[in-house]
């Protein structure tokens, strides 16, 4: 776990990026009523999300995600066959149809849970039949397309918490 903070009105609020996920934990100040806190949790969530959607998941179709977000080695026979039929060898592209549909669905919600005092971001991504959430016992070799496009690098989880800061900010006025 690598441990990540936000200051916000004096206070440190503690962001832990365990393994591969951001899971921000943001304290409400007193003055706050819980209706107007849960608006502002859930717009900061949906920033970070629309940040993820916008700058983040481009980036695991460029050169270098492979080892930036640590995907599954391809064989170098797969390799070979992307560069001779399609001329590259970017991170989880074959002919394009994966970063094409999860890139072109654009549909991100910030959730408020009062009562366990947490949020989220919900996003919803499509794609193509190998980038179903069950897989079955054939395809155990194959890597796991749905977890790699969802992984968020270190450097990502503290531009997410940065960007969650600052929405938090403006919106309570800090």
């Amino acid at each position: 776990m690598i441990p990540i903070s936000i200051k916000f009105q004096g206070r440190v609020l503690p962001v832990v990026v365990p393994g591969q996920v951001i899971s921000p934990s943001v304290v409400r100040s007193g003055g706050t009523s819980a209706k107007a806190w849960r608006a502002v949790s859930r717009d900061s969530w949906e920033a970070a999300g629309d940040h993820w959607h916008d700058k983040i998941l481009p980036k695991h179709f460029k050169p270098g995600a492979a080892r930036e977000y640590r995907y599954k080695r391809r064989t170098a026979a797969h390799q070979a066959k992307k560069q001779r039929m399609f001329g590259h060898r970017r991170p989880l592209v074959f002919r394009g149809d994966l970063e094409r549909q999860v890139l072109r669905l654009r549909d991100v919600r910030g959730v408020a849970d009062n009562s366990k005092r947490r949020g989220a971001v919900k996003i919803k991504l499509s794609g193509p039949a190998q980038f179903r959430p069950f897989r079955t016992l054939k395809d155990l070799n194959k890597p796991d397309l749905a977890s790699e496009v969802q992984r968020v690098s270190d450097r990502d989880g503290h531009e997410l918490a940065k960007v969650m800061d600052r929405e938090l900010t403006k919106r309570l006025g800090g």
